[in-house]
């Protein structure tokens, strides 16, 4: 119960810097030359063309940039889907939950990037991340549901949920209990970059549809 209060309280605090964000913005935009504004838009733009082409896993010097670029990639394309509505739209209360939804994604899966940057983040943790996105950019959502399961129960994000994830094996659930009861006590940044993950996977799932129904969730 703690932990949803607490999860209401951030969305809160993101609408509502949101709208102060948005009057911010407006205050600057009055005062600058059209010049500015073109070379803000053209700045973005060329982040938006870098992080939105799909590359292969043999493109990159190691597993860690492929995962780094994939989530960025997802997180520049959703970000790209809301831009593209029209006001009326994005003005309205769900256009508006929407976009912090995106906003609180970005700010929160930042440690994780620059665990991922650094290759700093544990083997254990980096393992599935790296099944989920090679199974996402596979189409295989069943697989990288499987995979998310695993990473969360290692970082027991919701330690209620570790003995339903469809392990048949009384002994063997135990056993996984047993070993990650004591992630329970987690900081809150890594349930909350494990959270922003699962949003990532959605979406992708949203955008990129399996072929095959066998491979959705």
């Amino acid at each position: 119960m703690a932990g949803s209060m607490g999860s209401k309280d951030d969305f809160r605090l993101l609408l509502q810097k949101e709208v102060e964000d948005e009057l911010i913005a407006a205050e600057i935009a009055a005062g600058m030359g059209d010049e500015h504004l073109k070379e803000e838009q053209l700045r973005k733009e060329r982040q938006m063309a870098k992080y939105t082409k799909e590359r292969p896993r043999e493109s990159f010097k190691s597993d860690h940039q492929y995962v780094l670029y994939f989530f960025k990639r997802m997180l520049y394309e959703w970000e790209d889907e809301l831009e593209k509505r029209d006001n009326e739209e994005k003005s309205s209360a769900f256009g508006k939950k929407d976009s912090a939804t995106q906003k609180q994604c970005r700010q929160f899966i930042k440690p994780l990037f620059k665990l991922l940057k650094n290759k700093t983040i544990g083997q254990d943790v980096f393992k599935h991340l790296l099944s989920i996105v090679v199974s996402c950019e596979k189409r295989n959502y069943k697989a990288a549901n499987e995979a998310y399961m695993m990473l969360a129960i290692g970082n027991a994000a919701w330690p209620m949920g570790v003995t339903m994830v469809g392990i048949h094996e009384r002994a063997g659930r135990s056993k996984i209990f047993s070993q990650n009861v004591a992630h329970v006590l987690n900081d809150d940044t890594q349930r909350k970059y494990i959270q922003s993950v699962k949003r990532l996977v959605s979406f992708s799932k949203q955008k990129y549809p399996p072929l095959n129904v066998e491979n959705l969730v």
